[in-house]
């Protein structure tokens, strides 16, 4: 099924960003209520994609399916230091992989709000409450993890498991590569 297709386009995504851009230079952030309302849209945006993201969460243990997945998980880098030379086998279940990665999502989301919170009340900077009271939506809607329990999208192609992180433009300094490397998914029913 998938999700529609204005939310995985790039145009409509450099379309939305452009206008959001455009759209902040003419708001009046100067005026108590227009902010207040941008605060309200910002804050109630976030709250209301965690609060989804935890009863996903919560709908994946439901299911719980407890076929096998094993991978191996690329090594974590390190300023500085060395990074792990080998490459951790973990092994885990496709209910449990799915949940941590709702939880990555949702921890992202809340570094976001606490990150953009900092830069609007202790240094003033108001033009970001728009456009990112409308990100974390899309990207829920976008997750791999809603595209699979939501959507109704098969896993298979990008959406098998484990899926790749997506490319980190600071992996390179801290000596990795930004993407976790999968060699081997089983799939055994425990009954």
């Amino acid at each position: 099924m998938g999700p529609p297709a204005f939310l995985t386009s790039p145009m409509i995504n450099l379309g939305l960003m452009l206008g959001c851009m455009q759209l902040v230079k003419k708001i009046p952030f100067e005026d108590p209520q227009v902010l207040q309302y941008a605060r309200i849209a910002y804050y109630g945006m976030n709250l209301l994609v965690i609060a989804w993201a935890y009863y996903l969460k919560s709908a994946i243990a439901k299911k719980n399916d407890r076929t096998q997945l094993a991978y191996a998980a690329a090594p974590k880098p390190s300023f500085g230091g060395q990074a792990a030379a080998t490459e951790e086998t973990v092994t885990t279940t496709v209910s449990e992989y799915d949940q941590a990665e709702i939880q990555k999502f949702i921890t992202t989301t809340a570094t976001s709000l606490a990150v953009i919170s900092v830069l609007h009340f202790q240094f003033g900077i108001n033009q970001p409450l728009l456009v990112q009271s409308i990100m974390p939506l899309k990207n829920f809607l976008i997750a791999k993890p809603v595209l699979i329990h939501v959507w109704g999208d098969a896993p298979e192609g990008d959406l098998a498991r484990p899926w790749k992180a997506d490319a980190n433009p600071l992996a390179a300094l801290m000596g990795g590569s930004g993407s976790s490397a999968s060699t081997t998914e089983e799939h055994e029913k425990k009954e």
